[in-house]
């Protein structure tokens, strides 16, 4: 079995709406079709990495992504190797977990000051806490 087939019946084991809805939506690109050739390319490998992805863009418990922006994560989880991609075989490089976590802990720092400097109380302020 190789590149598409194999994946594909990867992604029936998996048996995940979501991950079944975003390999249907990359696997007819042409310029993915040799890439799915590459065995060290899972199913498993694109879920993580997307969800890496989206887990640094993570305000409190939640992410939203455009269903667009995820697609193009996979893409680039097969047009690319995992090297390029900063995959090690546990996940993401720690060094670019911590550019994503300080971009982060600045936007909340603007977030902190935007509230301190605004003294008009927001109905939504509930729900953030």
């Amino acid at each position: 079995m190789e590149g598409i087939e194999r994946l594909e019946l990867e992604v029936l084991e998996m048996n995940n709406f979501s991950i079944s809805n975003m390999f249907n939506n990359i696997k007819n690109k042409p310029e993915l079709q040799e890439k799915f050739n590459n065995k060290e390319k899972t199913i498993k490998g694109m879920y993580e990495y997307v969800y890496e992805k989206a887990r640094a863009l993570q305000q409190g418990n939640v992410a939203m992504v455009n269903d667009q922006v995820v697609y193009l994560w996979a893409t680039n989880y097969f047009k690319y190797t995992n090297e390029e991609l900063g995959i090690t075989k546990k996940g993401l490089k720690p060094e670019t977990n911590k550019k994503e976590s300080k971009k982060e802990d600045k936007k909340e720092e603007k977030k902190a000051e935007k509230k301190e400097d605004n003294p008009q109380i927001s109905m939504f302020g509930e729900v953030q806490k």
